[in-house]
């Protein structure tokens, strides 16, 4: 029979759960289109140093991007719960790899680099409201493809660029999307809730009601018997207290349920 951990192996396993992500697959699935470059690098023209730095700086990007789409706590991500409104510094923590590898790419890839394009708009999008990520990405959208016209003379990678603002556009519709999903299922929640508060008050009434009713007439048979029969008035006020009592669980039962 293995003995049982030790105090230090136990919070050595709680150190790891802490520091265990969850990845969120439906947002990084997208990275298997990066296999696009990847084989252009492979098979393409290069220098070594260009083909080398190129592919280091696509698989970091997928790994930075899949590492910024996880989520440090399982338990905490639940159905219907509201996207993440990050701060300032904390969305640019979550881009600064991605940023990194693309650089590291460029000197191979040039305008081809432009792949990375819409996950940086799903990271901008994703991870802050509505309001603060729609300007941001059309800005960058806007001058990606005000770049791309002016300065880019190849017209196979001029497409390519202008497909990718393109998709930077399709993923604001898909936020777009999710907000109003969000909205609607708050709705329905606090629908829900209310109805919820509304079916607890009825209980309690009836619950109350019933009960001080009962009560109401126990009381008064028990003031008619004071002086005529005390013993039936304390056996009346002894019912009185008995369904006081019972009254008051039954509302502490409603309550908690």
């Amino acid at each position: 029979m293995p003995a049982p951990p030790s105090g230090q192996e136990k919070s050595r396993s709680r150190s790891w759960h802490r520091y265990r992500r969850h990845v969120v697959w439906d947002a990084t699935v997208w990275v298997f289109f990066l296999v696009i470059p990847l084989i252009q690098l492979l098979f393409g023209s290069f220098a070594q140093w260009q083909r080398l730095l190129g592919i280091a700086g696509v698989m970091g990007f997928i790994v930075a991007y899949v590492w910024a789409f996880s989520i440090q706590d399982p338990q905490a991500v639940r159905a219907g719960d509201p996207l993440p409104d990050l701060p300032i510094r904390a969305l640019l923590g979550k881009l600064a790899g991605p940023i990194l590898f693309s650089l590291m790419a460029l000197p191979a890839l040039g305008w081809w680099t432009a792949y990375f394009f819409p996950f940086f708009c799903s990271l901008v999008l994703f991870f802050t409201t509505l309001r603060r990520g729609l300007p941001t990405v059309i800005t960058a959208v806007t001058l990606l493809t005000a770049a791309s016209l002016s300065w880019n003379t190849h017209p196979e990678s001029r497409w390519l660029v202008l497909g990718a603002a393109l998709s930077g556009l399709t993923i604001v519709i898909a936020r777009i999307a999710v907000e109003l999903q969000e909205r609607r299922a708050s709705a329905e929640r606090e629908l829900a809730l209310v109805s919820q508060r509304e079916e607890l008050g009825r209980d309690v009434h009836d619950i109350l009601g019933h009960s001080l009713t009962v009560l109401t007439l126990k009381a008064e048979v028990a003031r008619r018997l004071i002086e005529r029969d005390p013993a039936a008035a304390s056996r009346e006020l002894d019912e009185v207290i008995t369904l006081a009592r019972g009254a008051l669980a039954d509302v502490r039962s409603t309550v908690t349920r």
